[in-house]
């Protein structure tokens, strides 16, 4: 059997109305059999008139039932609409966003140089050139604490894998950052 019938809710409440429905049938039917067997209900001071007033009343009250349930069921419909237009309008947003989150990444590795893209030299260290290399904050926050622990800038350019060029400026760039720091 498959189940996944009844994941929705719209089919849960149509199977408790279709069991009810059932149910209240089988029971007047049942009735019916006893009323006209002459069984349980021989003895009893219930004329056939208000027999049929119990069913019509029963039958009125499923029928009740069954439109308030069929009220209901719109307006659940009503609300899984309304959120499903909602999550989709987000995931469209959500779309969107990543589109443009992906093309101010392609943008940024178009325009910086990533470390490790520019050529190596043959001792590991990138050569240095007229265009200065983006050093990155890591890098950066590295040369200053190898700086602070006294080696040199040769050392800090073998193992931050720059030019020494490059490791001069941002030490420089460091030392004047602080000394507009302490004046301010």
């Amino acid at each position: 059997m498959n189940w996944s019938a009844f994941d929705n809710p719209q089919s849960l409440i149509l199977g408790a109305l279709m069991f009810v429905t059932a149910f209240l049938l089988w029971r007047n039917t049942v009735l019916m059999r006893r009323l006209k067997s002459g069984g349980p209900l021989e003895g009893a001071s219930t004329s056939g008139s208000q027999l049929g007033k119990a069913t019509s009343q029963l039958t009125h009250t499923a029928s009740a039932l069954q439109i308030e349930l069929h009220h209901f069921l719109r307006e659940v419909e009503g609300r899984m609409a309304h959120k499903t237009a909602a999550l989709d309008e987000m995931l469209r947003e959500t779309d969107a966003e990543l589109e443009r989150l992906e093309g101010l990444l392609e943008e940024q590795r178009q325009t910086i140089p990533m470390p490790g893209d520019s050529a190596k030299s043959s001792a590991g260290v990138k050569s240095s050139t007229d265009e200065p290399v983006m050093v990155s904050i890591k890098q950066r926050r590295m040369i200053g604490w190898l700086a602070k622990a006294g080696f040199n800038v040769e050392e800090i350019a073998n193992f931050v894998q720059l030019d020494r060029v490059e490791v001069e400026r941002c030490l420089n760039e460091s030392a004047h950052d602080q000394s507009h720091r302490r004046a301010a």
